[in-house]
């Protein structure tokens, strides 16, 4: 450890070093934007100099690095960049809408990928009947809209046909919702029912834009 005062001290209870030697510190210092040093309090400010900034964070605990494991970045990017936004707080006309106007600006055979629709809505949607007002409102298009736990999803016809979901072949995993009086699928799909529709759909974003997404 040199000398030469710090630019910046932290000071916290618990500071995480990631280091099974020494796994937890009371401070460390910053020259240079590296660390300088780390260790017990006392030590660390020995490299206090009249223009060192302290921050005092308290019974905070510090963690290195970027630590938060459940990120959806490229869910993100493609949301903000590429789908419908959808307030959850649409009722199924607002819904139909919205997928009607954003339908009449893209090609015929174009996916129309969005949300998020309220996770009251779900019986609402889980019908024959809201299934076709969906295909009529894309005018063909294949949708997929996103329910606000992002774990369901609300399909038209179209997307459940070029994702091989039909009555008596539906996925294996989670739930396919079906018409109490038809027996089709109604085109809601809970958890990894989704997954078929969901991939299909994401791929035809293409590489080139889900790194543009991230």
């Amino acid at each position: 450890m040199t000398t030469a005062p710090a630019e910046l001290i932290v000071v916290a209870d618990v500071i995480r070093t990631v280091d099974p030697a020494h796994p937890v510190a009371e401070a460390f210092a910053v020259r240079d934007g590296r660390i300088a040093a780390i260790g017990a309090r006392a030590e660390v400010e020995a490299l206090r100099g009249r223009r060192t900034r302290v921050l005092e964070l308290g019974g905070a605990a510090v963690y290195p690095g970027f630590a938060d494991v459940h990120n959806h970045h490229a869910m993100a990017g493609r949301t903000d960049l590429f789908e419908l936004a959808l307030p959850s707080s649409l009722t199924l006309a607002e819904i139909l809408d919205r997928v009607r106007e954003k339908a009449a600006t893209l090609p015929e055979d174009a996916w129309i990928i969005g949300g998020p629709v309220a996770s009251t809505m779900l019986p609402t949607l889980a019908n024959t009947a809201s299934r076709r007002l969906l295909d009529d409102a894309a005018g063909g298009r294949p949708v997929m809209l996103v329910e606000d736990s992002r774990h369901n999803r609300w399909a038209n016809s179209r997307a459940l046909e070029l994702a091989g979901i039909a009555p008596g072949s539906v996925p294996e995993g989670g739930v396919t919702i079906l018409d109490d009086e038809d027996g089709t699928p109604t085109g809601v799909l809970l958890e990894a029912a989704g997954i078929p529709c969901a991939e299909f759909g994401v791929a035809k974003f293409q590489f080139a834009s889900n790194v543009r997404s991230v």
